[in-house]
């Protein structure tokens, strides 16, 4: 027999309760609801870039942190992010050259330092720390040298 109709609302309540805790239960994301976004590395990066005229960005060696969105930039070469895929150095090559050739007006690493090639056309602006998934982070962001 077909559910009345209450008990398709009743059905639908239950399961997004049940999505909604399993969410809470297993997303990595968490423990970012606990923090400002002002405090978010991702928003102050934002504002130094902002406070800089804005420009091109490469976030480099790791996933998409979600600097773009916070900057509010598109990515200017299709190299914009380090990616979960076998094979991953053929795309890292091109991106490494257009850095060597101070192609990006900024670009954010996950570590305290610049990789070979940076040095010549960038000067680190500050490093940041941020947990994520238990492990803390530092996220340095550089400029184009003038």
């Amino acid at each position: 027999p077909p559910l009345p109709r209450a008990g398709k609302a009743l059905l639908c309540a239950g399961l997004l309760c049940l999505s909604g805790a399993l969410c809470w239960l297993t997303s990595p994301n968490i423990s970012f609801m606990k923090v400002r976004k002002e405090d978010l590395v991702q928003t102050q990066f934002a504002q130094i870039m902002k406070a800089d005229g804005g420009g091109t960005l490469l976030n480099y060696g790791f996933l998409d942190g979600g600097f773009y969105l916070s900057s509010g930039t598109l990515p200017s070469c299709r190299w914009f992010c380090r990616l979960n895929l076998n094979g991953f150095a053929a795309f890292e090559q091109p991106a490494r050259q257009l850095v060597e050739q101070g192609a990006f007006d900024f670009i954010v690493v996950r570590e305290e330092g610049p990789f070979g090639g940076m040095e010549a056309h960038y000067e680190r602006v500050c490093t940041l720390y941020q947990e994520y998934e238990g492990t803390t982070f530092p996220y340095s962001l550089f400029r184009k040298k003038s």
